[in-house]
């Protein structure tokens, strides 16, 4: 890696770009969190004052069970529960974001790609949970899930508009921030 004309180890470049990414986290003011189970967000604290997450969720039930828990913890005021197919809702809702969250079926992660390219603002971050996926990652494994996850890498990598890195903690997640 060269940083005008001095080499510089790829450790240290990692450690750059995370701190760079690090240091949009304290600004977020429109989430979308696309998931495929209700939880807690963790991403909620995040938020400003003045911001809203929208937390999309394909199932009516999960979706009922989300909000008593965001009720408990008194953030469904800041919350907005989308029900239905996530990408369609990006699609839908109108404005950018700060953040898109993504940890939808893993076989569409390909098409999450360029759809939060265009819906994030300059400076926004694009993460994704699950892309080590159990390590299968590096096998000949051929599900349709490792393969969606492997193509989704492989753009994400390739897309010159995103600074990405992967950390590897618990399943690996890939943080891209829009340039």
């Amino acid at each position: 890696v060269l940083c005008e004309g001095d080499p510089v180890k790829v450790e240290e470049a990692e450690q750059a770009a995370r701190l760079a990414l690090r240091a949009r986290i304290d600004f977020w003011d429109g989430v979308l969190e696309c998931v495929r189970e209700a939880g807690v967000p963790a991403v909620v604290n995040r938020v400003g004052s003045m911001g809203t997450l929208f937390f999309t969720e394909r199932s009516d039930n999960n979706a009922r069970l989300a909000l008593v828990f965001f009720k408990r913890a008194k953030i469904d005021n800041r919350i907005k529960i989308q029900v239905g197919d996530s990408l369609s809702i990006l699609d839908r809702t109108p404005g950018h974001f700060d953040v898109i969250f993504n940890d939808i079926d893993k076989e569409s992660y390909p098409l999450v790609v360029k759809k939060a390219y265009k819906r994030l603002r300059k400076g926004g971050l694009l993460i994704a949970d699950n892309v080590l996926w159990f390590g299968r990652v590096l096998t000949d494994d051929d599900s349709s899930s490792t393969k969606g996850i492997k193509e989704f890498t492989s753009l994400l990598l390739s897309e010159k508009g995103f600074l990405t890195t992967i950390i590897p903690i618990r399943d690996g997640i890939s943080i891209s921030l829009k340039l």
